[in-house]
Formats: C-alpha cells, sequence, structure tokens
C-alpha cells in the first residue's frame, strides 16, 4: 500500500460533496492516500475495521468466506463508492473481505483521527452518519439482491435436477 498526496483527484468522492471547505481540510488531515494493486485486500474478515475507504479509482471485489478456503463473490464496488464504516470502537470487525481488482486508490479515513474530528463538530457528525448510513444501505440493498438472486439459482438447479430425478426414475 503506497500513500498518495491529496491533490491526486480533482474531485470530491460523493460522501463529501458540498461539505463546507473547512470540513474537508479537516477530513482530509484524518485521511490517509492509499492505492492497493490487482488482488491485494483492502480489508479482511475478522480483522479491527479501523477505516473508511472512500474508492476514488477502481474496483473492490466484496467477498464472504464459506470455508477455510473458499470464497463467494457477493459485490463489487467502484469509484465514488463506499468500502466500510469502522467503528469508533477497537471492538468492532469486518464483516467481509475486499480485495482489489486491478488498481485502486482510495482516500482511507482513520476512524481515531475521524472520532475526535466529529465531537468537534458535532452538527457535521450527525451529517456525516446520516451520509454513510444512507450509502451503507444502499450498497447493502445490493448486496442482498445479489445474494437473493444467487440463492435462487441454486434452488432453481436444485428444482431442475429434482424434476430430472423423477422423470428419470419413471423410465426404469
Amino acid at each position: 500500500m503506497l500513500n498518495l498526496g491529496p491533490n491526486q483527484f480533482d474531485t470530491v468522492h460523493p460522501l463529501l460533496r458540498g461539505l463546507p471547505r473547512e470540513l474537508l481540510i479537516e477530513l482530509e488531515r484524518c485521511s490517509i492516500w492509499s492505492q492497493f494493486e490487482d488482488g491485494e485486500y483492502v480489508c479482511r474478515a475478522g480483522k479491527p475495521a479501523t477505516r473508511i475507504h472512500l474508492l476514488q479509482f477502481g474496483r473492490v471485489v466484496l467477498e464472504v468466506e464459506l470455508e477455510a478456503s473458499e470464497r463467494s463473490e457477493v459485490g463489487i464496488l467502484g469509484a465514488g463508492d463506499l468500502l466500510g464504516c469502522p467503528s469508533l470502537s477497537e471492538y468492532q470487525c469486518w464483516p467481509l473481505s475486499a480485495r482489489s481488482a486491478g488498481h485502486v486508490v482510495a482516500q482511507s479515513i482513520v476512524a481515531e483521527r475521524l472520532e475526535k474530528l466529529l465531537k468537534s463538530f458535532p452538527d457535521f457528525g450527525c451529517e456525516f452518519a446520516r451520509r454513510v448510513a444512507d450509502r451503507i444501505h444502499n450498497q447493502l440493498s445490493e448486496a442482498r439482491n445479489v445474494i437473493a438472486r444467487m440463492s435462487r439459482i441454486a434452488l432453481d438447479s436444485q428444482v431442475m435436477a429434482l424434476e430430472l430425478f423423477i422423470a428419470n426414475s419413471g423410465n426404469k
């Protein structure tokens, strides 16, 4: 992971659009600009969630671990998306893993620094929490739809297999 300068991008992440310049400067102070290469983990399931990653460039594959070495893709995030909502407590962990699919650049906001900022600007804290909650809700809804489609496909294939079995049983 490499740190980049804040002037790498001319546009403000959608989560931060419309915020006063003073707050954007303060958020920049809470951030680390990072890049991830193809296949590199941005976060891993079970590890402490200490950052919010505002994706600026590239794509990230969201995965759940099914068994020790088996993973299943549940979503893809891209530029403009938000990855994670770290707890402001050390006891929260990532519920899933995220791996870069190609080159990824993110503004990674450090939770400990963000917590101090939110205490200094309580009105901003409420607005930021609302924005993050809205984004995460939308992303979770999309992931739920993907999982539901996967479940329906699996169920449909099981029904088809059962129908074939029944049809073939009658031919014996």
